[in-house]
């Protein structure tokens, strides 16, 4: 199926040069009025050996249509060939999400809601708000042992002040992928999708902060025990966590080789940096198994 994505706007700079898109626009020229009524016919879709005819039918060489598959797909406006052959499927929003990633809406739909996402912790309604809204399936329950691990559950635990380790090394044993949002007073950290046994983990972060603070550990559970601070963070620290957690959520599914970040996000600017993640050597990540004197360390 040849189709042009619903998503890109399309217009004209003169009768025989249009252009597509917007932020990043391509041109092309020199079209001829059976090369319109062609493109015409794509933005509705043909089948491949239906858009040959077609193109003969409106007297158009065959290398010339040829010509124009190859030009719409290098500037990435036609949809990839994993697309079912029907009328496409799936929510409408995923047309907009397709394109970003260079897939077809069926495949987009498909892989978000392949595992159903668990939130935990104070940001749970504004991070469901924004999954629900991307397409993705939103897991039952808000506590990790109320996860189905049979179903490859991905986890977004949300905490004030400092990462929810107990859930972290919980998780982590049980080999559950997860992404940790922690809301600061003047930043919010957010963690790419952690793969257990594949990328560093939340207690690699820990740990790599203890060495440059020997006491962090220590302060870690007096500050876990401090009130809620629900009505004390700052107002907009909720939604910009919950956007960028699903953001970089949403990128790890739909580009696998997307690389293992931890975001910051200052409350004041709004700007955000991306630094590497590191594994610890202490940490037994890399094999994920139940490490017991780490848990007893995180609980003093």
């Amino acid at each position: 199926m040849f189709r042009i994505h619903p998503s890109v706007p399309i217009t004209w700079r003169s009768a025989s040069c249009i252009q597509f898109g917007v932020d990043d626009p391509v041109l092309i020229d020199g079209l001829l009025p059976s090369d319109v009524a062609l493109l015409e016919e794509l933005r509705l879709g043909l089948g491949s050996a239906q858009y040959y005819s077609r193109a003969q039918d409106l007297g158009v060489d065959l290398s010339r249509a040829s010509s124009l598959i190859s030009l719409l797909d290098e500037a990435g406006v036609m949809i990839p060939q994993d697309s079912a052959t029907g009328p496409l499927g799936g929510s409408s929003h995923q047309f907009g999400t397709a394109p970003l990633f260079r897939l077809s809406p069926d495949r987009t739909a498909a892989l978000l809601a392949a595992r159903p996402v668990m939130v935990t912790g104070p940001l749970r309604g504004a991070v469901e708000q924004h999954l629900g809204s991307s397409g993705f399936v939103i897991a039952p329950g808000s506590r990790i042992d109320e996860l189905e691990l049979f179903r490859s559950p991905v986890v977004i635990a949300t905490s004030h002040l400092v990462p929810d380790l107990h859930s972290a090394t919980w998780l982590t044993d049980r080999e559950v992928p997860q992404i940790e949002v922690v809301v600061g007073e003047r930043f919010v950290e957010v963690s790419g999708l952690i793969r257990p046994g594949l990328t560093p983990c939340t207690m690699c972060a820990c740990l790599h902060r203890k060495d440059l603070d020997a006491d962090w550990l220590d302060q870690y559970s007096r500050i876990r025990e401090l009130p809620s601070r629900a009505e004390l963070a700052d107002p907009l620290s909720r939604g910009i966590g919950a956007l960028h957690a699903v953001t970089l959520l949403r990128r790890a599914l739909l580009q696998s080789e997307s690389p293992a970040v931890r975001r910051r996000v200052d409350l004041v600017s709004g700007s955000c940096e991306d630094a590497q993640l590191d594994f610890h050597p202490r940490c037994p990540c890399r094999a994920p198994v139940p490490h017991f004197d780490l848990v007893a360390e995180q609980a003093q």
